[in-house]
């Protein structure tokens, strides 16, 4: 009997990504993730209907969306593409110069102080996301290594406890050879 599929999501870079699994276990095989990020609270089980509709139609198969849409998940999602500004040259004001020519506040640089209101800082915005995201890559290797030295001192626990029991049984054999004499 086939075994009931959930559905897991977590983020890699700019995207969600989601899958339909048997398991949490399978859901980071199919995401090609060591670590468990379902410890760490980095990826979840979701009932959401749209997003279990969509893995449930192609099970084990990664689907993703950018982060933060509200795109259906599909297999290779992209990027959306930034929208042109539309303006015109009657559209555009422009502020008055200073007597030196230099604009206000920015001292001759681009960036926030010379943009219009309201818009958005498109580089900026791309810079803080390939921030976040090699801080998440750098987080990840960090957790990694832990869990394996997490591993390795369970072996070393499981090993202890195992020469413990053997010493243990020696030595209360020893009493008991010592009882019956």
């Amino acid at each position: 009997m086939p075994r009931k599929l959930k559905t897991f999501v977590t983020e890699s870079g700019f995207f969600e990504l989601a899958v339909a699994a048997p398991s949490m276990k399978e859901a980071l095989r199919d995401w090609g993730i060591g670590v468990n990020l379902f410890q760490q609270g980095l990826a979840r089980q979701t009932e959401d209907p749209a997003i279990v509709a969509a893995a449930q139609s192609a099970p084990g198969k990664v689907l993703s969306r950018p982060i933060g849409s509200k795109a259906p998940f599909r297999e290779g999602a992209e990027l959306p593409k930034p929208k042109a500004a539309n303006r015109s040259k009657d559209k555009v004001k422009t502020k008055p110069k200073t007597k030196s020519g230099a604009r206000s506040k920015s001292h001759g640089r681009e960036g926030p102080a010379s943009q219009p209101r309201g818009a958005v800082d498109l580089r900026a915005i791309r810079e803080a996301r390939a921030t976040l995201e090699e801080a998440q890559q750098r987080h990840r290797k960090r957790t990694a290594a832990l869990d394996k030295e997490r591993d390795a001192l369970e072996r070393r626990a499981q090993w202890e406890d195992e020469d413990w029991q053997r010493e243990k049984e020696r030595l209360e054999q020893a009493i008991d050879r010592l009882k019956d004499t």
